[in-house]
């Protein structure tokens, strides 16, 4: 309370009342805009997609023999010395910070030649 001469008055709230609500409508539009640009840039191959199967063997597995498995990540056949994720920070051994650029792969022609890359290399 403040008093001026002999009458009291007290301090408004609404300042304080008015930043918090200042503050969580900033947080919210930084939340929404956030979401936003991560739909935007987001990328995915549609659910139930039929694809044409090449080289498919109808020999069944069977109990008792012994098989070898091979798992490789070609990481959607982006994956390459130039190709770097845009949330991917870091820093060289020299101290130069670094930061992701890409959010897909730098085109058709570079995820066809590291896939089938890959798949030679398996």
């Amino acid at each position: 309370m403040e008093i001026r001469g002999n009458v009291k008055r007290r301090k408004s709230g609404t300042g304080t009342v008015g930043k918090t609500l200042l503050s969580i409508l900033l947080l919210a539009v930084a939340v929404g805009g956030y979401v936003i640009y991560m739909q935007a840039n987001y990328y995915r191959i549609k659910d139930r997609t039929v694809l044409a199967v090449e080289n498919n063997q109808q020999e069944a597995v069977a109990a008792g023999t012994a098989y070898t498995v091979t798992t490789y990540n070609i990481g959607f056949g982006a994956y390459e010395p130039e190709y770097t994720f845009f949330m991917d920070t870091g820093e060289m051994k020299n101290g130069e910070k670094t930061q992701g650029e890409r959010a897909r792969a730098i085109d058709a022609e570079h995820v066809l030649r590291n896939t089938e890359g890959s798949a030679d290399l398996l």
